[in-house]
């Protein structure tokens, strides 16, 4: 017999019996004895000394009743039995969709988190159907919930359940699907990226992928700010695709190659032996090739590229003194005031300036208009852009509503291996290499401009960040056609007068650094010779004490 929660004898409960008990110590032994797991008899006597309320009782703060308590710690033979006890009170059977707890959640919400409770919610909807499209104060309803949660076969119940119902017209049913936010389930999947519900969910409802929520995202975009669920984004990418060609998912020969492996590295191994780690490969890897998956499937609905900003392939003024020539002697003053007109938030990290702590969100250096092929670059998600490109070779030619190409993008996040990805399109490359964004800056002025990435980048010697932005400078000049190396911006800049002037502090920076290096192996090398000429002019042995003669031997 099962061990329960000893009653206290003044709580003891008498059948068909007037029982006078202190609500409070009635709601302490009933929360004591759902959070042990093992007073489910008590739990069930209880509920029957209290006609009228039963399984509805209220037993917590968050106004939980004893069901929701029952259903939430996954106690499914309790919730059962429970739900029984409802047949002996018809007015208890019209009462689930009544129950609700301080944040709207029904018996049905906490049922949905946890797959092991697929029989309570099969029996819950036959005893109250109008649970299903239930909503709590965020709008999520039940379905929504076991997406949250990731509990992909209490989705396949509750998604089947809602898509039979013949009462819910189309409207209704794909407001199940959504929550008052705007976020939908196809979003919320993508958050928590269980890629595998995600696919399964495009599939299943296509209109969601074109859907966007409050910040006038769509799941494609989403998924594409997110580089950790791509190679491409991760910062050991090489060994990783290794690691990954030595896996196979499906049958054991990957898995025999790397028992070999640690066989050789640990000979004395048992025949048994395997890499503690191999679970979490096959499930990371598993994870890549399904956000792969999604990728591609979201990318069939997305036409973004084609809405373009009308962008004139040059618009910098070839020399300063045409410049001058055609807007006259207060050209400069002109262009600045320009300029701060048309300034934008990426502009503020080159001049010192930081947004308020007040509106600083997630999406802070995202614009909700950029579509998927630039999002992607700016994570440095080089498959996804390849991907894009393969499927719509016409939307390497999209400019954005700042008048920026691909290669100004992938050039300011200084994303390099999809500036080469892109560069070796040798026809579309012409046009995207002379091309110049809505301030006149071409791609090498974009050089000049402070990197930006998603993922800030180790910690280095100001010496070594200025070197690799030389380089890069160089780099991107050997693309640049030789007219368009002394192009002006609006604000009378060519690009190396840029760059002189957004890194003259880091040059500070790395001439004080370097400096400061020499001084340390000066010091250094001092050290080392004196203690080598100590050593040089040492006798071994030191000298014979009584005649002076050096001893070596």
């Amino acid at each position: 017999m099962a061990n329960h929660t000893p009653v206290p004898a003044t709580l003891s409960v008498e059948p068909n019996s007037q029982v006078c008990i202190d609500r409070h110590k009635l709601n302490a032994v009933l929360y004591r004895a759902l959070t042990d797991q093992k007073g489910s008899n008590h739990v069930l006597r209880c509920c029957r000394s209290l006609p009228g309320e039963g399984p509805f009782a209220i037993i917590t703060i968050h106004q939980d009743t004893v069901l929701h308590m029952a259903c939430y710690s996954k106690q499914r033979d309790l919730a059962l039995r429970l739900l029984k006890l409802l047949d002996s009170d018809q007015s208890l059977n019209r009462r689930p969709a009544e129950m609700k707890n301080d944040v709207g959640n029904t018996i049905l919400h906490e049922v949905a988190t946890n797959n092991s409770m697929i029989e309570v919610a099969i029996e819950i909807l036959k005893r109250a159907p109008e649970l299903l499209t239930a909503r709590n104060v965020l709008g999520e309803t039940p379905l929504f919930r076991a997406v949250r949660y990731g509990k992909d076969e209490m989705f396949d119940l509750l998604a089947g359940e809602l898509d039979r119902r013949k009462s819910e017209n189309e409207e209704g049913r794909k407001a199940c699907l959504r929550r008052n936010d705007g976020t939908t389930i196809l979003h919320i999947s993508i958050f928590i990226e269980n890629f595998d519900l995600a696919l399964l969910i495009a599939n299943r409802y296509r209109y969601l992928i074109s859907s966007r929520d409050c910040n006038q995202m769509t799941a494609l975009q989403h998924l594409v700010c997110n580089p950790s669920a791509f190679l491409g984004g991760s910062e050991h990418e090489r060994q990783r695709r290794f690691i990954y060609s030595c896996i196979s998912s499906r049958d054991k020969a990957g898995e025999e190659r790397m028992w070999v492996v640690g066989k050789i590295l640990n000979p004395m191994a048992k025949s048994g032996f395997r890499w503690p780690i191999w679970e979490a490969l096959k499930e990371e890897k598993h994870r890549y090739e399904t956000a792969c998956k999604l990728a591609s499937k979201l990318l069939e609905n997305d036409t973004s590229w084609e809405f373009t900003n009308p962008q004139a392939v040059d618009r910098g003024a070839p020399t300063r003194s045409i410049s001058l020539l055609e807007k006259g002697e207060n050209s400069l003053v002109l262009s600045k005031e320009t300029a701060e007109e048309d300034d934008d938030d990426d502009d503020d990290d080159e001049k010192g300036k930081t947004p308020p702590k007040g509106k600083r969100t997630r999406y802070s250096y995202i614009r909700s208009k950029g579509t998927p092929l630039f999002l992607a670059t700016m994570s440095g998600i080089p498959e996804s852009v390849e991907e894009i490109l393969k499927k719509y070779p016409q939307a390497i030619e999209h400019y954005n509503d700042q008048g920026r190409t691909i290669l100004h993008v992938a050039i300011n996040y200084r994303q390099i291996e999809i500036f080469d990805m892109v560069v070796k399109m040798e026809m579309p490359a012409r046009r995207l290499l002379r091309a110049t964004d809505a301030k006149g800056n071409s791609i090498l002025h974009m050089v000049g401009k402070k990197g930006k990435r998603f993922v800030l980048r180790k910690s280095r010697s100001p010496a070594i960040q200025l070197q690799e932005e030389l380089l890069l400078f160089e780099r991107v000049k050997e693309y640049s056609k030789s007219h368009f190396l002394k192009v002006l911006n609006h604000n009378n800049e060519t690009a190396d007068e840029l760059f002189a002037s957004n890194y003259c502090q880091l040059h500070e920076e790395a001439k004080e650094w370097l400096k400061r290096t020499a001084e340390n192996c000066t010091i250094v090398a001092i050290l080392i010779a004196t203690v080598a000429f100590a050593v040089a002019y040492t006798v071994p042995r030191g000298p014979n004490q009584n005649t002076g003669t050096p001893l070596l031997f």
